[in-house]
């Protein structure tokens, strides 16, 4: 049409860095031999005549804004009608697909603008005042407790928008130590969205009831409990259903889906915070080069986690490079296929088992395990210790020998 030529000649000029006026959008036109198109001088100048008054110039520029999301969500409509009777297309995908257009308008309303500091000195300070008064209360710390009480003296708390990394190689207790924090969490009135890419959900409910009820994993899966142990399943099993855990097992998950899946969470149930297991199971967007999607994996979880405003902890593998140092201690550098895995992330941490290293495998019902705190934006970086309850999957507080 002859507004959306004349649109997009004002924006052209605008970003070549001149000034628009009715002559320089005219002279843009008929150099582009689009000013008959766009109904000509006479046309052009007509509609000057008709230009309202600037004071009201925002509620114009919502009226235009409103039209033109009316106009796509028609145009969508339509694109979905015409696939709808394509035999090859299933109602699953065309419901994906409307999903992920409607999200994408919804986050194209709400880019952000610069915002002075001026402006927001005193909402700072009411937000410090308003910790220290929830901690002098109840002694809780801000944002998502982790539940482990050493971890909490580097982390007081995942904070909404973080990207918190937990990386490991393989059998080293990743899933379950996850498990063990989604567990604490819930418990402490937290909603947890579990996304394990790896592990269906049936393992996952049924390690969560072993862990909570201290009931050997292994002899569940066989059936060879006692009735002592299958009571206390049943009493976690009320326990545990009165938190808030939504598992998703989806084993092909890109950020779209993902983004999609926890805003309708989120609308619907609420949510505090995110679990991915693991990344590198991620789809992206299909780039040849393995490294660059893995960055754009990253990259789209910090960018979610912002948006949604919640904590993601996210699962990673490490490189085999570790296998190839003596002491085979984890170090940033070995976070498998990017190096923009540890630019993202607010917090990379580590889960340490020596007795790998040593070719000696974990014995006994409890290992001791070094979460290692490589990077933390906000605090101070360490090695915590925590304790590994190999019959349970569980990890809990480390305590010494001489206190256990």
């Amino acid at each position: 049409t002859a507004h959306r030529i004349i649109f997009q000649a004002i924006l052209d000029v605008f970003e070549k860095g001149k000034a628009f006026d009715i002559l320089t959008i005219k002279e843009y036109l008929r150099t582009n031999g689009k000013l008959e198109a766009a109904g000509g001088e006479v046309g052009i100048s007509s509609m000057v005549d008709d230009i309202p008054m600037l004071r009201n110039v925002k509620d114009y520029a919502r009226i235009v804004v409103d039209k033109a999301n009316l106009r796509r969500l028609m145009q969508m409509a339509s694109g979905i009608l015409e696939q709808g009777s394509d035999a090859t297309v299933s109602s699953d995908e065309l419901l994906q697909k409307a999903e992920k257009e409607i999200f994408s308008m919804v986050t194209r309303e709400h880019k952000r603008s610069l915002i002075p500091v001026h402006g927001e000195l005193k909402n700072a300070i009411q937000h410090i005042a308003d910790r220290m008064t929830r901690f002098q209360s109840s002694k809780e710390l801000p944002g998502v407790a982790s539940g482990f009480r050493d971890m909490e003296q580097f982390i007081p708390g995942f904070q909404p928008g973080e990207l918190i990394i937990l990386a490991a190689r393989p059998s080293v207790g990743k899933t379950s130590f996850a498990l063990s924090l989604a567990e604490k969490m819930a418990f402490k009135d937290k909603i947890v969205a579990i996304f394990s890419l790896e592990m269906p959900h049936e393992q996952i409910v049924l390690r969560l009831l072993c862990s909570d009820a201290q009931v050997n994993v292994k002899r569940v899966r066989e059936g060879s409990i006692h009735e002592s142990e299958y009571v206390k399943l049943t009493q976690s099993m009320d326990r545990l259903a009165e938190t808030m855990i939504y598992v998703d097992d989806s084993p092909i998950l890109t950020v779209v889906d993902l983004k999609a899946k926890l805003m309708k969470l989120k609308m619907e149930k609420g949510l505090d915070v995110v679990i991915v297991d693991y990344l590198q199971l991620m789809q992206g967007k299909g780039e040849s080069n393995r490294v660059q999607e893995i960055s754009g994996i990253s990259r789209g979880l910090k960018i979610l986690a912002k948006e949604l405003n919640v904590p993601f902890i996210v699962l990673s593998q490490l490189n085999r490079a570790i296998e190839k140092r003596s002491e085979g201690r984890p170090q940033l550098s070995d976070l498998r296929e990017s190096g923009a895995i540890e630019q993202d992330a607010d917090i990379v941490s580590f889960l340490h088992r020596k007795s790998m290293n040593r070719g000696v495998a974990a014995s006994g019902s409890l290992t001791e395990i070094e979460l290692i705190i490589a990077k933390n934006r906000n605090g101070p970086i360490g090695t915590v210790m925590l304790a590994f309850l190999n019959e349970y999957a569980k990890f809990e507080n480390f305590l010494p020998v001489d206190q256990r």
